[in-house]
């Protein structure tokens, strides 16, 4: 299974940038490295299991332009920040919120959101007045809502 599948999957979909980094981050022996954990189930032959995946991602980033809408919402297109959600202040101050979107709340999706989060904030060119978010289907473990209070990433629920 090469990458060009996936890109041409999301493409014909239109369920976003198929050349995002995102769209090709999972740690997998059994694929080339790293992928989606979507791309990894197109590699064990879960064709519908991807796509669901991806419709996911794409209904709750447009969930997060309805409920920010008085706010200006952007998408990082640097190839180093590809980043899925940054809402301008959007404490009605001067504070801005950059959002990772993941639709599982397990372990691995949670551990990819916050080096994601982290590495994306430092190249925004106000990251000290921006605040860092998680945005999931279902509300994650008590041991990981605790590990992104500890960090101080509110962890947000459709």
């Amino acid at each position: 299974m090469d990458h060009i599948v996936p890109a041409r999957l999301i493409r014909r979909l239109n369920a976003g940038n198929p050349d995002r980094r995102e769209n090709l981050q999972c740690i997998c022996g059994t694929c080339h490295r790293y992928k989606l954990r979507a791309d990894h189930k197109l590699c064990l032959g879960d064709k519908l299991g991807y796509l669901v995946y991806r419709n996911r991602h794409k209904k709750m980033t447009n969930a997060l332009h309805q409920k920010f809408k008085e706010c200006e919402i952007t998408q990082g297109t640097d190839s180093h920040c590809r980043y899925d959600v940054l809402v301008s202040k959007y404490d009605g101050m001067n504070r801005d919120l950059l959002i990772e979107v993941k639709p599982d709340p397990d372990m691995g999706s949670i551990r990819i959101a916050i080096g994601q989060l982290l590495d994306y904030r430092r190249f925004l060119p106000h990251r000290a007045g921006t605040d860092l978010a998680l945005l999931t289907m279902s509300r994650p473990q008590k041991k990981y809502l605790d590990l992104l209070f500890d960090l101080q990433i509110l962890q947000l629920v459709t």
